[in-house]
């Protein structure tokens, strides 16, 4: 990584662990570190900045705070003014064991599989304190409640028994998705999303797991890396679980140390993904394995569901 030294390091966890009347000092230090070639002037290099500190801040300092922290962030991404957030005005520092995670995934990227099965080392990096903190935002996404009090799971299925499903409903779109596609139901053949002792950590993590590629189907988005990544905002923006705050606050510092050319790509995608879920109703309390011969239509209409419109957007 072109860009990810030491002192890179060490002020950008400084940044995300600044107080908030701190925080755009704390950002300047960092941007003094990173090049200006991929920014019109100094006021974008400062935008890019601090969108890419929002999604670390709401990964690894204030979860309970990440609906907050990050529709500010996308208002300071949309007017390229620095706003003051309300939020939590005590700090904590990042654990050791979560930086490592960050540095090494950024050093040696992951594929989807490793990145998957990382989410242990995720959750064990989280302290209990963490832990609660994203439990309580979780719980301030509406439909988390509801979702809790149903506890419903998908029942145990295979892929063939949607075969059979009438072209244009739920369930047809489901099998071609991961059947066209090479996938499997398990989007990590194998893998059991690790349990901690939060059992609302626990459940709407696994839940959105396993609806994850039904909100493909539902919401047009596609496998290319750019629409994934605008789907994980969409559910950090729907449900804040840990394993979708880290996604962006990965890939948003990783684009950013190395230096990329897309990184205002890159976020682009990510702030629409966001403004996406903020705008949605609930899909997380929805039960959608017992819809799927419902026609795609009536589901869209019903639930009041509005396709992705990623392309071209971001060009």
């Amino acid at each position: 990584m072109k860009f990810l030294t030491s002192q890179s390091k060490a002020a950008y966890i400084a940044a995300l662990e600044s107080q908030p009347d701190q925080f755009e000092e704390a950002l300047k230090k960092l941007a003094r570190l990173l090049p200006s070639v991929n920014f019109n002037g100094e006021a974008e290099k400062l935008k890019v900045i601090r969108y890419c500190l929002r999604f670390g801040q709401a990964a690894y300092v204030w979860p309970e705070a990440s609906l907050e922290i990050l529709d500010l962030g996308f208002q300071e991404w949309q007017t390229g003014q620095p706003l003051a957030t309300t939020g939590p005005q005590a700090t904590r520092q990042v654990p050791k064991a979560l930086s490592d995670l960050l540095w090494e995934q950024i050093e040696y990227p992951p594929d989807t599989n490793r990145l998957i099965r990382d989410t242990t080392r995720l959750h064990a990096a989280l302290t209990p304190e963490l832990q609660t903190a994203y439990v309580n935002g979780m719980l301030q996404r509406k439909g988390v409640n509801q979702a809790l009090e149903s506890g419903f799971s998908r029942p145990a299925m295979t892929l063939n028994d949607l075969a059979d499903c009438l072209p244009g409903t739920l369930g047809n779109g489901f099998y071609h998705q991961l059947a066209d596609n090479g996938l499997s139901l398990e989007i990590v053949p194998g893998y059991r999303q690790p349990e901690s002792k939060q059992a609302v950590f626990d459940y709407v993590g696994r839940r959105m797991y396993e609806t994850h590629d039904i909100r493909h189907v539902l919401l047009g988005y596609s496998t290319s890396g750019e629409d994934e990544l605008a789907l994980q905002a969409f559910e950090q923006a729907q449900a804040g679980t840990a394993f979708s705050a880290h996604v962006l606050a990965w890939i948003s510092a990783s684009t950013l140390l190395d230096g990329s050319p897309d990184v205002k790509y890159v976020l682009n995608f990510l702030a629409y993904g966001w403004q996406h879920g903020r705008r949605t109703p609930p899909v997380l309390p929805v039960q959608w394995e017992k819809l799927w011969d419902m026609p795609l239509a009536k589901i869209l209409s019903d639930y009041a569901l509005q396709p992705s419109q990623t392309r071209g957007f971001a060009e």
